[in-house]
């Protein structure tokens, strides 16, 4: 199983843990769906949606998912990334600096489709444990 795959089994199940203690969450998995840049799953909750884009382990999105981002935040919809760090699943909030960094517009660096390792600095990782709880 890839790295990627196994953030998304993990983010399943807490999200499945979620709906069942809060029956006014629902999720659906957008991957495979539509098209090409959707982040991975749509959370709807007391009327608001957010969308979750998996990685294996670091926040960077690829070009088209962070235009795509950018414009589900246009929107009013809130953004997250959420990946796997020493086997606990962190999820971070997508920011507009955070979207013009993966779009390359940042530093002059042009990141390639297959996205990048650097990471965001440590003040804007919004880690959580995989009960909701912040780390």
């Amino acid at each position: 199983m890839t790295p990627e795959t196994q953030t998304k089994k993990k983010l399943k199940a807490h999200l499945l843990a979620q709906m069942k203690a809060s029956p006014g969450l629902w999720f659906t998995s957008l991957s495979q769906r539509f098209q090409s840049g959707l982040p991975d799953f749509m959370v709807v909750e007391a009327g608001k949606v957010a969308f979750i884009e998996a990685k294996a382990s670091n926040n960077m999105l690829r070009p088209l998912q962070a235009h795509v981002c950018e414009k589900l935040m246009q929107a009013g919809a809130a953004v997250y990334v959420a990946y796997l760090k020493n086997n606990r699943l962190c999820f971070e909030a997508v920011t507009s600096t955070h979207i013009e960094l993966c779009k390359g517009k940042i530093h002059g660096r042009k990141h390639n489709t297959g996205g990048t390792k650097r990471k965001l600095s440590e003040g804007e990782d919004r880690s959580v444990s995989s009960n909701g709880e912040s780390a």
